[in-house]
């Protein structure tokens, strides 16, 4: 039984811990890259109700009262299914993304660090604005976007490419 405590003592600390860290870089404005997107949406959407639901086994215990453990066994899975589908209405309602539209300019020192066009993508609505931003790679799955004017680039440092980005035209 302590073993089993343990594990999900463990368990729970990774969900909390992946939790912190991508509320930390959403609100850092720093993007995974798409193919590691949809990983980081998995954590958000199944995370927070099964760390709610992994709070019940150690909240439930025999010192408490009975109607202290059974309020705990009705109100968490409560929580847990109430938080899943406000994750979800929030993801769509706010999950929409911003698509490379074409690759403007590449930094002559880094090859990666790029000024991209980008479309925010409104799913079937199409699409809903413009920007240019700088991305800046950052451990290989991060990427630092900064919204930038290219009349204020250094013209020195950077090349002209543009080249076509994550929307393929046909």
């Amino acid at each position: 039984m302590n073993l089993f405590r343990n594990f999900l003592k463990a368990g729970l600390f990774i969900y909390f811990s992946s939790i912190v860290v991508v509320l930390i870089l959403l609100s850092l404005s720093i993007q995974l890259q798409n193919k590691y997107s949809l990983w980081m949406e998995d954590i958000v959407v199944f995370g927070i109700p099964i760390s709610i639901l992994l709070t019940l086994f150690f909240t439930v215990s025999s010192k408490n009262k009975k109607s202290i453990n059974l309020q705990f066994i009705i109100f968490t899975p409560i929580i847990a299914f109430c938080s899943f589908f406000a994750t979800i209405f929030f993801a769509l309602l706010f999950g929409n993304d911003w698509v490379n539209l074409s690759i403007l300019y590449e930094n002559k020192m880094n090859r990666k660090e790029t000024i991209n066009e980008q479309l925010w993508d409104v799913g079937a609505l199409g699409y809903g604005g413009k920007r240019l931003v700088q991305v800046k790679p950052m451990f290989g799955i991060f990427e630092k976007v900064n919204e930038i004017d290219t009349s204020q680039i250094n013209k020195d440092e950077w090349v002209w490419v543009n080249r076509e980005g994550d929307m393929k035209m046909p």
